[in-house]
């Protein structure tokens, strides 16, 4: 008979247990609050706070963000002519308009070869003009 009253027992203890900290919280919690003016006097006693007088002023409208910018428009260059690029007219990420000259190559290496094919051409024209005397002369 002992053996069946003492699970009967530790459960009415526990169950009178869980109902004191039920009651206790509850007291905690119902229990009034300090006088407010009381604790707002001692909170201003505590509290250094540095006071500033609001004035009105500009501000930028500004919004820093981060990311990644990617060109509407891409176009790949190539140029026409090999060489060397003797002056560069605009900086890396600059925009540039249809036609507007972007880098200059040296030109010495394409004067040379026309001033050839100009001395050429004159050779070319003597000896036809020698031809057609001699054309001339034989008839």
């Amino acid at each position: 008979m002992k053996r069946r009253l003492i699970p009967w027992i530790i459960a009415l203890t526990l169950v009178a247990v869980a109902g004191l900290i039920v009651l206790r919280g509850t007291r905690a919690r119902s229990a009034p609050p300090p006088d407010a003016a009381a604790t707002r006097s001692a909170a201003l006693e505590l509290l250094d706070v540095d006071v500033i007088t609001a004035r009105a002023r500009a501000l930028p409208r500004t919004l820093p963000v981060t990311g990644t910018i990617k060109a509407l428009n891409v176009a790949q260059l190539k140029a026409k002519v090999p060489g060397v690029v003797q002056k560069l007219r605009v900086r890396t990420g600059e925009p540039v308009r249809r036609g507007q000259l972007i880098a200059r190559i040296d030109p010495s290496d394409y004067e040379a070869r026309v001033a050839q094919a100009r001395s050429n051409l004159q050779a070319a024209q003597a000896q036809v003009d020698i031809a057609q005397r001699s054309v001339d002369n034989n008839r």
